[in-house]
């Protein structure tokens, strides 16, 4: 009827009372979250995911987490949330490339690049900018440890297994 105040707050009272009720927590988490009050949705999250048996599809909780970390410029929790969502669901390409994105941001190339591999092997259709900027990054890898007298022998068998599109090898290096 156009009340939606109301329409939240009995929203938020359904998830006290079914806390582990996959739909409405995600719907009470994105209602804290739009309404800027990340604490509160992470509050519920966590409820969930903790009174809750472990259920394949609790992957999205974890990203969704992930994402309100990196919103509030939490960066290392939202790293370390990725990487639950990804053991949760490993063929979620979403979560390596938000993976992928922040370990680049905090200087961890070679993190980066494994998310990007991960993220080029899950995709569903080919992202040659992703390819591109893999590639830009592997280079730069290659020579800042070639520049530091590293010697480079994993890194260029990475690189060729790239250049072959065999990404899950790639990332392994």
């Amino acid at each position: 009827v156009g009340n939606i105040q109301a329409a939240h707050e009995r929203l938020i009272a359904l998830n006290n009372t079914f806390s582990t009720n996959q739909e409405i927590a995600f719907r009470v988490a994105e209602l804290y979250a739009s309404r800027k009050e990340p604490e509160n949705a992470i509050r519920v999250i966590d409820t969930l995911l903790n009174r809750s048996s472990k259920k394949p599809n609790n992957f999205i909780f974890h990203f969704l987490k992930a994402q309100i970390y990196e919103q509030m410029k939490e960066k290392d929790k939202a790293i370390t949330t990725l990487k639950e969502c990804l053991d949760t669901y490993p063929r979620f390409d979403k979560g390596w490339l938000l993976y992928a994105m922040l370990q680049e941001q905090a200087g961890h190339i070679l993190d980066a690049l494994k998310g990007y591999t991960g993220f080029l092997d899950t995709a569903l259709q080919k992202r040659p900018e992703i390819e591109d900027h893999v590639m830009q990054l592997a280079l730069k890898l290659s020579g800042q440890q070639k520049s530091n007298g590293i010697k480079t022998p994993h890194l260029e068998q990475a690189i060729a297994h790239f250049k072959q599109k065999e990404y899950h090898r790639a990332a392994h290096y």
